[in-house]
């Protein structure tokens, strides 16, 4: 799996970095859409996710 572009080696702590965004960016959003949907049952878990919404 090669790419035209040039890689920059990747340590551990920029894996850790880049993932850590991506899921953060992943819990935003499905955090608004699902703080969106919340009724009933699901409210508990709301509170999780307005969690992940502020870091």
């Amino acid at each position: 799996m090669t790419s035209g572009r040039k890689i920059k080696k990747l340590t551990k702590e920029d894996l850790t970095e880049e993932s850590d965004k991506i899921l953060r960016n992943t819990w935003r959003h499905l955090g608004r859409n699902f703080l969106h949907n919340t009724s009933g049952p699901t409210k508990a878990s709301s509170k999780e996710t307005s969690r992940y919404l502020k870091s």
